[in-house]
């Protein structure tokens, strides 16, 4: 999970989803109990995000730094797109 701040960009690790398909409380709070942050960088930064292809996969979030640097993510197919388009959105300021 990535999240956009105005003065910095997070990465945040959670704990696995259930299993099953239905979950519990008890799971819901396993899951929030067990988040954290595992990276983070000053929103300025940031150069841009644009979501593109990857290979045969169209959700690739890749994320420019202002060092040249840059990072990407990507999601299986069968998962939306529509939060990284919103978080390349957020990051470009578009």
């Amino acid at each position: 999970m990535a999240g956009v701040r105005p003065r910095w960009v997070l990465l945040i690790s959670t704990l696995p989803a259930s299993s099953s398909f239905w979950s519990s409380r008890a799971d819901d709070e396993r899951a929030v109990a067990g988040t954290r942050v595992v990276w983070s960088a000053p929103r300025a930064a940031v150069a841009g995000a644009r979501v593109g292809w990857h290979r045969l996969n169209p959700k690739r979030l890749r994320v420019a730094f202002t060092d040249g640097s840059w990072l990407a993510f990507t999601v299986p197919i069968a998962e939306p797109g529509k939060p990284l388009r919103g978080i390349a959105s957020a990051l470009s300021g578009r």
